[in-house]
């Protein structure tokens, strides 16, 4: 009679240990490669897209803002004179009551960076008479730069042009650029907008 075959177990050497452990701590760190990848892209589409929403409801407020100014007149050392006093980078202006304000009437507003040397770009508000009621808005947290400029006509018979300062005039620029760049963009990435004020009408302002 022939004997059975006989079957020896066979284990793994230590060489295929080696490789098979060398393989699966490859596997792992490309696995965990792609996950940090998948990770910062999921960062930067969720930060971009919170910028674009930020970025929006900035524009949104400020047109808002800037297109309901008051050609209010008062009196100045040099005459009687629009209140409406723009430099390269600050601006003030009076306009109607913020949409929050339980007190109608004429405000004063007031936008340039902090004086706290933060770097905010801040909006604040006032009423005109007393300066009662007073507001304030950072409109942007880490600006290195803010360019204002403003298009018109300084007097009659003179083509408008673009203007570094507007002050002690006798009427509001047709239009207003506002260009902000922040601490975390570019000049590319800078936000800029341009509005043509609209006079706010005497419903507007409490008349």
């Amino acid at each position: 009679m022939t004997s059975a075959p006989q079957f020896r177990e066979r284990g793994f050497t230590l060489l295929e240990l080696l490789v098979a452990m060398a393989l699966l701590g490859l596997i792992s760190t490309m696995l965990m490669g792609g996950v940090r990848f998948g990770a910062r892209v999921w960062e930067r589409a969720a930060l971009q897209v919170e910028s674009t929403g930020e970025a929006a409801a900035l524009d949104d407020f400020l047109r808002r803002r800037l297109s309901r100014i008051d050609a209010l007149r008062v009196e100045t050392r040099s005459g009687r004179h629009v209140l409406f006093s723009g430099t390269r980078a600050t601006l003030r202006f009076a306009g109607p009551a913020p949409t929050d304000s339980a007190v109608a009437g004429s405000y004063v507003y007031e936008l340039k960076r902090a004086p706290d040397g933060s770097g905010a770009l801040v909006l604040s508000w006032a009423l005109r008479e007393g300066g009662g009621y007073p507001g304030r808005l950072v409109v942007a947290p880490a600006v290195r730069r803010v360019e204002l400029a403003y298009f018109g006509a300084p007097r009659a018979g003179v083509a408008p042009v673009w203007h570094d300062s507007w002050r002690e005039r006798d009427s509001l620029p047709q239009l207003i650029r506002l260009r902000i760049v922040s601490e975390v963009t570019d000049e590319a990435g800078a936000y800029e907008i341009t509005v043509a004020p609209r006079l706010a009408s005497a419903q507007e302002l409490g008349a």
